[in-house]
């Protein structure tokens, strides 16, 4: 059994999350319409406006990787990916390096997706974007933060193109 911090953290997490699920079943009560909000590890919930505050922005962007899961049926998570994440203009983009069939964006697509970034859990929507123009800058926006990687090619291949999504912060 892993005994880590992170790892109680995570389900106890899970547990308080099932249980507060079922009670506010019957009397859920949704957030002001102008106001998205975001879980945290701490298990408060931490309103900001819609789309991403400034500061989240930077903080999430500057990260090298992020991790991603999405929601099993049973309520956990699914195992936390990591994955890199690029920042064009005010929005944050990913990619499956795998292509559509990538575990993790298959999930990610078809059930509540989250991301951990700068010690931070955030419910998440990746909306898909294949215009060329978005494509484009999100390969200019990988060329230059990844540069220096080797595994940067892998971002760049059609069928990572095709997975390009914007992540969209989620109520």
């Amino acid at each position: 059994m892993d005994y880590s911090l992170e790892n109680l953290k995570s389900v106890l997490f899970r547990h308080n999350r099932a249980a507060a699920r079922s009670q506010a079943a019957s009397a859920r009560r949704l957030p002001e319409p102008s106001l998205l909000y975001v879980r945290t590890p701490t298990l408060r919930k931490t309103f900001m406006t819609v789309g991403w505050k400034p500061t989240t922005l930077s903080e999430i962007a500057n990260q090298e990787e992020i991790r991603v899961s999405s929601e099993r049926t049973d309520g956990g998570y699914r195992r936390w990916t990591p994955i890199w994440i690029v920042r064009v203009g005010d929005e944050l983009y990913v990619r499956s390096g795998f292509g559509a069939n990538g575990s993790w964006y298959r999930h990610a697509t078809t059930s509540q997706a989250y991301i951990k970034a700068a010690g931070t859990l955030y419910e998440v929507g990746l909306i898909r974007h294949t215009d060329p123009a978005s494509v484009a800058a999100v390969d200019a926006a990988y060329r230059q933060k990844y540069s220096g990687d080797p595994s940067l090619p892998l971002l760049l291949t059609d069928e990572a193109r095709s997975t390009t999504s914007l992540l969209s912060p989620q109520a």
